[in-house]
């Protein structure tokens, strides 16, 4: 598929050439990334919006990033949130890109910036509430992934002072609460962080809402080993009749059932007979 004319104008001379598949592939790249660096929102909002850019923007993406020499091994996710692109244009290429995909970038690291995954790029820059929340919803390991020096996405959100969002620090404890005392290479948690920065109410609040949702998922394992050890083990459960001895239980019933009626039949002989006696005694005595 021919790439979209605006995006070839990014790179192209007046000149036509051929291009063979290799320089086609790295010119996608080329030119999507120049996109995203120069945030051009409206140029790249105009071709996620046609099918053919759609394709141009899923090939750029697909290719390894090792496999061109545009900044090796550094993805165009990792541009799109180191540039704050708006929460539309994330969503848009979210939706394009396809969920395995997605995985794929968004855990991919940046060896040229501590091996920083594209979740921290768009922590370190602010990126919308909304697009933190997209990203840890579509792909839950980023939030435990750490950088070279040992810094996790709760670390950069605590280390911003009073601009760090509480509603973001919330969301990231709530994805893993057994990795807020995750420390970095220096021997920082997150708590530390936050108190270096000086947000000392996000350090307070943090504390707290660590504390409540260690105790909320210790009551949850509580009643979940509960409920488990309601249910019989496999090797108590009784294993369903065979046909022979479902046979053997009906007749087992209908002898019961025969010899039940008989002893009635004997009973109300018995009892008839008592009574035609009586009867017989009472007349001759009158």
């Amino acid at each position: 598929m021919p790439i979209p004319s605006f995006l070839r104008r990014l790179s192209m001379s007046s000149s036509s050439r051929s291009l063979d598949a290799g320089d086609q592939a790295e010119e996608y790249v080329v030119n999507v990334r120049r996109l995203v660096t120069q945030s051009k929102w409206n140029r790249l909002r105009a071709l996620l919006a046609t099918g053919e850019g759609r394709d141009a923007a899923r090939r750029a993406f697909a290719l390894n990033p090792n496999t061109t020499s545009d900044r090796s091994d550094r993805s165009i996710l990792h541009d799109l949130m180191a540039n704050d692109a708006p929460h539309d244009i994330v969503e848009t290429t979210f939706a394009t890109l396809g969920i395995s995909e997605l995985q794929r970038h968004l855990t991919n690291a940046d060896p040229t910036n501590y091996h920083r995954t594209p979740f921290h790029e768009a922590l370190q820059n602010d990126a919308p509430y909304a697009t933190i929340q997209l990203v840890v919803t579509v792909c839950p390991d980023v939030v435990t992934i750490a950088d070279e020096r040992g810094i996790t996405p709760l670390m950069i959100e605590c280390s911003k002072g009073k601009y760090c969002d509480y509603d973001t620090v919330k969301l990231l404890v709530r994805s893993a609460p057994h990795h807020v005392m995750d420390e970095a290479n220096d021997g920082s948690t997150a708590l530390e962080y936050a108190l270096m920065s000086g947000a000392i109410d996000i350090f307070r609040r943090l504390q707290r809402f660590h504390a409540q949702e260690l105790q909320k998922e210790s009551r949850e394992e509580m009643e979940r080993r509960r409920l488990l050890a309601a249910v019989p083990e496999v090797e108590d459960a009784v294993p369903p009749p065979s046909v022979e001895d479902t046979k053997k239980l009906v007749e087992s019933f209908s002898n019961m059932a025969r010899r039940h009626s008989s002893a009635c039949s004997r009973q109300a002989g018995r009892h008839s007979s008592t009574q035609s006696q009586r009867m017989s005694r009472s007349s001759a005595a009158a």
